[in-house]
C-alpha cells in the first residue's frame, strides 16, 4: 500500500477489485429494489385498508363482488411482490457467499502472525544490540575509534527506539 489509504497493486485485495466493484453494484441494486418494493408495499397496505373499509360499508352483493374482485387482484400483485422480495433475498445471500472469497479473517490472522514475528525479530535485534553495547563498554580502543563507535551506537539506538515505538 502507498502511504495513507491509497491502494496500489501490492494491496491484498487488488486482485479482487473487479469482484468487489461487481458486488457493490449488485448490493446497491438490491438495496434500490428493496426500497422500491417497500414503497409499493406501503401503497398495497393502504389499498387493503381502503378495501377493508369498503367491505364493512357495503351491504349489497354487487359492491361486495367488486371488493372481492379488487382483493383478488391485489392478492396476486402482493404475491408477485413477495416473490420479487424473495428473489432479492437470494441475490443478497448469494453475494454474501461470493464475498466470503475475500477471506478477510484469513488476511487478518496472517497479518497478526506477521506482526508477532516482527516483534520477535525486533526483540532479538534489541538483545543482540545490548550485548554489543556491553562489549563496547569493555573495549579499550583509540579515542577516535571510540567516538566513531559511540556515534554509530547512538544512531542505531535511536532507530531501534523508533521501531520499539511502532511495535
Amino acid at each position: 500500500m502507498k502511504l495513507g489509504s491509497t491502494p496500489d497493486e501490492s494491496a491484498d485485495y487488488w486482485e479482487e477489485r473487479a469482484d468487489i466493484d461487481k458486488w457493490i453494484a449488485v448490493l446497491e441494486q438490491a438495496d434500490a429494489d428493496i426500497k422500491r418494493i417497500a414503497t409499493i408495499y406501503d401503497d398495497k397496505e393502504k389499498k387493503f385498508k381502503q378495501l377493508s373499509a369498503d367491505y364493512k360499508k357495503s351491504s349489497d352483493i354487487p359492491s361486495l363482488q367488486n371488493v372481492l374482485s379488487e382483493l383478488k387482484t391485489e392478492q396476486e400483485a402482493t404475491m408477485n411482490l413477495l416473490e420479487e422480495t424473495y428473489d432479492n433475498q437470494d441475490v443478497v445471500v448469494g453475494t454474501q457467499k461470493e464475498m466470503s472469497d475475500c477471506q478477510i479473517p484469513v488476511n487478518i490472522r496472517m497479518r497478526a502472525n506477521e506482526i508477532d514475528q516482527l516483534r520477535e525479530r525486533l526483540d532479538h535485534i534489541n538483545d543482540e544490540f545490548n550485548e554489543l553495547k556491553s562489549a563496547d563498554d569493555a573495549f579499550e580502543g583509540s579515542s577516535e575509534s571510540e567516538t566513531e563507535i559511540k556515534a554509530l551506537i547512538e544512531k542505531i539506538d535511536r532507530k531501534l527506539k523508533s521501531f520499539d515505538t511502532e511495535k
